[in-house]
């Protein structure tokens, strides 16, 4: 039985993440995002991804792929996170904008920390982006498991669609059978013959 401080807590929680939408962004205000304002553009030369969404997916990248630090690959990368544009261009309207409002939470300090996150981005460890998926993992919350699994395999996609990434972790590359799937999405997997 949940006690009214827990009740209280995960009503705030469940408010916040549920009533958050897709077509706004979060001005951060005092450190925490209240203020709805539209959401800004892509970054240069992208169509969804914005400037804060590419250092975001940088941050979470080695935890999603299982690499201790992101220092030696980060050329690898960011080339990989570049490539996760096309992919959400791919992507139904609706699924679209749920991702990109999971990326707009989780870069709000409020909604981080009510996910798991304590630290923020720039002070953020891969341990701390592991312990928070392997929470988002375990969850009892369908949403965050839900969170957990659409990120990680659309870093994991797009670092082992990459010929470069790949050479780099012994990975040989995309089986045969989902190569032509690949060679679909406008610069994934450079290396695909």
């Amino acid at each position: 039985m949940l006690d009214r401080r827990r009740f209280l807590f995960k009503s705030l929680q469940t408010g916040l993440l549920g009533g958050l939408h897709g077509k706004i962004g979060f001005l951060g205000l005092g450190g925490l995002c209240l203020v709805p304002i539209l959401r800004a553009g892509p970054a240069p030369s992208l169509q969804n991804l914005r400037e804060q969404d590419l250092r975001l997916l940088e941050k979470l990248m080695p935890a999603a792929i299982g690499l201790s630090s992101g220092g030696e690959h980060e050329p690898l990368i960011r080339q990989a996170v570049l490539a996760i544009d096309p992919m959400v261009t791919q992507l139904s309207s609706a699924n679209r904008r749920d991702l990109m409002t999971l990326f707009d939470l989780l870069q709000c300090p409020l909604t981080r920390i009510f996910m798991g996150l304590w630290p923020s981005w720039d002070a953020a460890q891969v341990q701390d982006v592991d312990a928070m998926f392997a929470r988002w993992a375990q969850s009892r919350f369908q949403i965050l498991r839900l969170a957990y699994q659409s990120t990680v395999q659309i870093l994991q996609f797009a670092w082992y669609s990459q010929a470069a990434a790949t050479k780099a972790v012994g990975y040989p590359g995309p089986p045969d059978s989902i190569r032509p799937y690949l060679a679909q999405v406008k610069g994934v997997y450079d290396g695909l013959k």
